[in-house]
């Protein structure tokens, strides 16, 4: 009976500590967000949507699609760069678009791939990008 209790009270002092790291992880990410929202004031476009269409200029070619295709890849350099939060941070052209000086024929690429990701089932997904020597 006496392991039994020991047990038991060893067992709720980890579930104690483990409730407190939970609840500094909680805390911890409240501030993140937080810093994330005054720097998407400060940076960005706070009410950038995932609906948003957006004409890019890549390499002098207009490519449009909507925010949330270039966004749907979490923690990539296209999310971070189209998510809103560093819009004011981007070079535009005279038309206000943002502009990418890479190879418009493989960004369209990209963008493509990103849409048929978007529509497609989990059970039906599209093969992963490929690319030749050339590009």
């Amino acid at each position: 009976m006496q392991a039994l209790k020991s047990h038991l009270s060893t067992y709720e002092q980890k579930l104690n500590l483990f409730k407190q790291e939970s609840e500094k992880l909680d805390q911890s990410f409240k501030d993140l967000k937080k810093q994330q929202d005054v720097l998407t004031h400060k940076y960005g476009d706070p009410d950038a949507s995932d609906t948003d269409y957006i004409e890019i200029n890549v390499g002098g070619k207009v490519i449009s699609t909507t925010r949330g295709t270039l966004t749907q890849q979490k923690g990539t350099m296209l999310e971070v760069l189209f998510s809103g939060r560093w819009e004011n941070e981007l070079q535009h052209d005279d038309a206000g678009r943002i502009i990418l000086d890479i190879n418009p024929a493989c960004f369209q690429i990209i963008v493509d791939h990103l849409n048929e990701l978007r529509f497609s089932s989990e059970e039906m997904l599209p093969s992963p990008l490929l690319t030749d020597k050339e590009h």
